[in-house]
């Protein structure tokens, strides 16, 4: 009876161990840094928290969005007031499963990360195209393009050596959707397939992944009473318009991580 007893003890810690094991698979990911610079031109609305009279007109100013500028909108998001303590230094980066092709969108620093995919919807779904043709119906209007638009290689030759590069052109779409920072920029531009290698506990992997940049245009909104840019006048400013500029991904870089896509 006892030896029965000692004997199911050991099944159960061993499936105790086996299921953690599971839940801590490492799947092999690459990391892509994402880049945003955008330029954003709106009609100020001048709104004077001492509620005065005053003969100031309204005004189209320049706002600059950058990467830095996104992060701080999610943080601000996620975090409310404590924004500041949270992830201060991440990069927001691309992640793609090398055996699953899954992707998704993180803010990483050191070695934590946190998925913020929800915030950018399903924009950015197969390499940022999934939502082109759902974004910009005109473009099936009278045909549909195929995607990408082009298919190409480069040659470079260098003394009796020749390499070769293989890219493409199509269209991108990115939207991001938080309380103080919003855009959406339909862009077009080239990308370049980068083959991307790992190996972990003896296993290899390989995979190829793009890496692209594009330039856009679209809109965007900002509300700079968050600390998401200074305030050029007193009491509380949102601003929306016209946008244009470029984002891009940067080169993969292979992690063995366990919080991936």
């Amino acid at each position: 009876m006892t030896v029965m007893k000692h004997f199911r003890v050991l099944l159960t810690t061993l499936a105790l161990v086996s299921g953690l094991a599971a839940s801590r698979a490492t799947a092999q990911v690459t990391v892509q840094r994402l880049n945003f610079s955008l330029l954003a031109d709106h009609q100020i609305e001048l709104i004077h928290a001492t509620d005065v009279l005053t003969n100031e007109r309204t005004a189209i100013q320049t706002a600059l969005v950058t990467t830095g500028n996104v992060m701080r909108a999610l943080r601000y998001e996620m975090f409310g007031t404590n924004w500041a303590t949270n992830f201060p230094a991440a990069e927001l980066v691309r992640e793609v499963n090398l055996v699953t092709g899954a992707e998704g969108i993180f803010m990483r620093e050191g070695t934590r990360q946190t998925n913020v995919s929800a915030y950018f919807g399903g924009s950015a779904a197969n390499d940022f195209t999934g939502q082109v043709d759902a974004a910009v119906p005109a473009l099936q209007n009278n045909f549909s393009p195929n995607t990408p638009l082009r298919n190409g290689h480069l040659f470079f030759r260098a003394s009796a050596t020749t390499s070769n590069l293989q890219n493409s052109e199509t269209f991108f779409f990115i939207s991001l959707n938080t309380t103080n920072l919003k855009f959406n920029v339909f862009g077009f531009g080239e990308t370049e397939p980068m083959s991307v290698r790992g190996r972990f506990n003896g296993t290899l992997v390989s995979n190829t992944v793009d890496r692209f940049a594009a330039q856009g245009i679209g809109s965007l909104y900002y509300n700079s009473s968050t600390n998401l840019f200074p305030p050029p006048f007193d009491g509380i400013i949102t601003n929306a318009g016209p946008t244009h500029g470029m984002f891009s991904t940067g080169v993969p870089v292979y992690l063995p991580l366990t919080d991936g896509p």
